[in-house]
C-alpha cells in the first residue's frame, strides 16, 4: 500500500537505508525518519516491525507500508508524514 510518490518509494527502498550495524527495528526506524525529514519537508513517522497494528491519520499521498528481508527476517514498515 502506497499513496507516495515512486521517488519517495525508491528513496524508502532503495538502495537498502538498513546498514549491517543496525540490531533493532528501532535503529531502522529511527534512520528512516531522520531520512525522510531530511529529504521531504514536515515531520514523518516510522514504524517498523514483524507484528504491529495501528490506526493514524497522515497527510494526502505521504504513506508508505511495505515489507522487507533483514538479517533473515522479515519486517514491516509503515513510513507517513503527520500533520504539522
Amino acid at each position: 500500500m502506497s499513496t507516495c510518490s515512486p521517488v519517495r518509494k525508491l528513496t524508502a527502498i532503495h538502495p537498502s537505508p538498513f546498514p549491517p550495524q543496525f540490531t533493532t527495528e528501532k535503529d531502522v526506524a529511527t534512520s528512516l525518519k531522520k531520512d525522510f525529514d531530511a529529504k521531504y519537508q514536515g515531520t514523518w513517522q516510522a514504524i517498523v516491525g514483524s507484528c504491529f497494528g495501528c490506526s493514524l491519520t497522515h497527510k494526502t499521498k505521504a504513506v508508505l507500508h511495505f515489507q522487507i528481508e533483514y538479517t533473515n527476517a522479515i519486517m514491516y514498515v509503515l513510513l507517513f508524514q503527520s500533520d504539522e
